[in-house]
């Protein structure tokens, strides 16, 4: 490998790092989606998973989120206690725990759309300057970066 190479994968690994750890801030922060209430990420997340998958009961939401069963118990104890998701039961199916939205968990999922909108919008600013032939190699690589830590993962079971 060429010493310009080398250097360059090193700033570049730098570089992510420091996004990387940016967003780990902001996934860490609790926010107001219009109810009051100061919500996670893994909480909206659910109140989201719910919102796109109406029918879904509790390990459906767990398995779409990659999750357990457990954490998604917890999550839902946590937003029925703030008034955003309710359980319920169809038939005689004690088995299966469905859930849905209350009118306040219907107004968060609402505000997360919106919190998206404009983070994509003000993504569309930044990146409108590349061309997309740009765009489409960034997207090779990070399909490639995906596809190279993806292997060291698989490595670790």
């Amino acid at each position: 490998m060429s010493k310009k190479k080398a250097l360059f994968i090193k700033v570049f690994d730098k570089q992510v790092t420091r996004i990387l750890n940016k967003w780990s801030v902001l996934e860490k922060k609790p926010r107001d989606y219009e109810t009051g209430d100061l919500l996670y990420t893994s909480e909206i997340h659910v109140i989201a998973s719910i919102a796109e998958n109406p029918n879904a009961y509790m390990s459906e939401i767990a398995n779409i989120l990659g999750v357990t069963r457990g954490a998604i118990m917890q999550l839902v104890l946590k937003l029925e206690k703030k008034e955003l998701v309710e359980r319920y039961m169809k038939g005689n199916n004690s088995k299966k725990v469905f859930l849905k939205l209350t009118p306040k968990g219907i107004q968060a999922s609402s505000g997360h759309e919106k919190y998206h909108k404009n983070m994509y919008k003000d993504l569309y600013v930044l990146l409108k300057k590349y061309k997309i032939s740009d765009l489409e190699l960034f997207e090779q690589v990070f399909n490639s970066l995906e596809t190279h830590f993806d292997s060291y993962l698989e490595e670790k079971k």
